[in-house]
């Protein structure tokens, strides 16, 4: 656990400003390798695969995934995660992701993922060496839905040859050896392949003496090729008495340093030691504890003023080296709290402006509605309108249809007096020529009946379906009878 977080706060992330700019697979390798051989020794899991997995989960750590919650797996929630959640459209729309302050803390939980999920455990019956099998035993456990998954995780590590990372040594054993091996082939095209270590860095001066600042597992080895110095020159000029001392990340002096520093004196903050203090300043180690008057190894006190030109006449306050380490993993606990209280002011501040587009996306889908109701309203009112002109004019046309056929009616039956010989007449009796003969009105059902020989009352009460009252009331006649030629009128209904 002490090398974990000394490799956590140690880590060779690159800049804020590196992250800025898109990364390409071998600079994805280049940042991650390390870490993923440290969880194959830890967990069982082929460096390969985690590195492969890596770069297709996370498009080299350009996701928005990755680079917004340090998910570079795409590990979803489940209901076991109680850390902070990251809402991302993935097989489904907004989906749960896990959050985690470092990206390094995402490459752990992958492992612990795999290791202590039943599905996953016949994969570490494979060997480690077989990563064909691996990436096919992934995609059979459902890690992923991509029916191509296995494919494009074994194109990638034949491409860029991770299985190397497979063969390397054992992190935990001595960060010294491991940093010596570890470099990164990274394949720029067909015909050339390209060396770069893990970590490189630029030449500066510190205190009139040249130095470079270097990372937890750089290789000495390296610098000493490069510089063309030799590695005990090298330890002798830093002060270099065990491999422990290269974990703690510092300035390297390719020259001797100084007997004393360009400023007098320094104030001790929370997990500094004397030897961060003189790599810091570029001045001897055995020279800055003869300054301050303390034994070797001890360390200087939390706000201490440490003498970095002459001799001091007191004797400072001191403490041991196990509690700069236990302050350093409180700074790096404080780091983790501080990037945890980060994310989750970023997590709220996104579920609020989620939230305040929702309440923006409700007041105009409201306003639409509104529109909609108002227009149907409108329209309602149009129809009734419609509706009650059809009715009207409905009942002027019924009332002109009423009319015209009362005037027809009224046509018809003075047609009905009319002779069929001639149709001007309306007079019956008018003229010597009139010849009464006996005719129906259809309308009407009168009839104007000329007796003939024979006939009686009771005979034409009969034929027309009347009485012979009726017939005497039509036409007057008392108790008088009837007489030949006589024109009756006769009311049939």
């Amino acid at each position: 656990m002490k090398n974990f977080l000394l490799l956590f706060f140690w880590m060779p992330a690159f800049s804020v400003e590196a992250q800025a700019l898109k990364m390409t697979k071998e600079q994805y390798i280049e940042s991650y390798a390390r870490w993923a051989v440290w969880e194959m020794y830890e967990y069982g899991i082929p460096a390969s695969i985690t590195i492969a997995q890596g770069i297709l989960e996370s498009s080299c750590g350009n996701s928005p995934l990755a680079k917004e919650a340090n998910n570079h797996f795409g590990i979803k929630c489940h209901n076991t995660w109680s850390g902070l959640k990251y809402y991302y459209d993935d097989d489904s729309a907004q989906e749960c992701f896990r959050v985690y302050p470092t990206a390094l803390e995402s490459f752990r939980d992958h492992s612990l993922f795999l290791r202590t999920r039943t599905r996953y455990a016949p994969l570490f019956e494979i060997d480690k060496q077989d990563f064909i099998a691996w990436a096919k035993g992934l995609k059979a456990a459902g890690y992923a839905t991509n029916p191509k998954y296995a494919e494009i995780l074994i194109k990638s590590i034949e491409d860029f040859e991770l299985f190397r990372f497979d063969d390397f040594p054992d992190p935990r054993v001595g960060t010294g050896d491991y940093a010596a091996k570890t470099i990164v082939k990274i394949r720029e095209n067909k015909d050339s392949v390209k060396v770069k270590d893990i970590v490189e860095n630029e030449l500066q001066t510190i205190n009139g003496r040249k130095c470079v600042k270097v990372n937890q597992g750089f290789s000495v080895s390296k610098l000493s090729l490069k510089h063309d110095i030799s590695v005990d020159k090298l330890y002798k000029y830093n002060d270099i008495t065990s491999e422990e001392m290269l974990d703690t990340g510092m300035f390297f002096y390719i020259e001797k340093k100084q007997n004393e520093a360009d400023v007098p004196f320094h104030i001790t903050e929370i997990g500094q030691s004397m030897f961060w203090i003189a790599q810091y300043y570029g001045i001897k180690l055995a020279k800055l504890y003869s300054f301050n008057k303390m034994e070797k190894y001890m360390q200087p006190a939390v706000g201490e003023k440490i003498f970095l030109q002459e001799e001091r006449e007191d004797l400072p306050k001191v403490r041991t080296f196990y509690e700069v380490i236990v302050e350093r993993n409180k700074l790096v606990e404080i780091e983790k709290q501080a990037e945890l209280k980060r994310r989750a002011g970023a997590d709220k501040a996104l579920i609020e402006q989620r939230y305040r587009l929702q309440i923006e996306d409700l007041k105009s889908k409201n306003k639409d509605d509104e529109i909609k109701m108002s227009d149907m309203s409108y329209q309602i009112l149009k129809l009734k309108e419609e509706q009650e002109k059809f009715q009207k004019n409905r009942e002027d046309r019924r009332r002109e249809i009423e009319k015209l056929e009362k005037k027809k009616n009224e046509e018809i039956k003075i047609n009905d007096w009319k002779t069929p010989t001639d149709t001007t007449n309306l007079d019956r009796t008018d003229g010597p020529s009139y010849k009464p003969v006996t005719r129906e009105n259809p309308k009407t059902g009168t009839v104007y009946h000329v007796v003939e020989k024979g006939e009686t009352l009771f005979k034409l009460s009969k034929k027309y379906n009347t009485t012979v009252e009726k017939i005497k009331a039509a036409n007057g006649l008392g108790d008088h009878g009837i007489s030949l030629g006589q024109e009756l009128i006769i009311e049939r209904y």
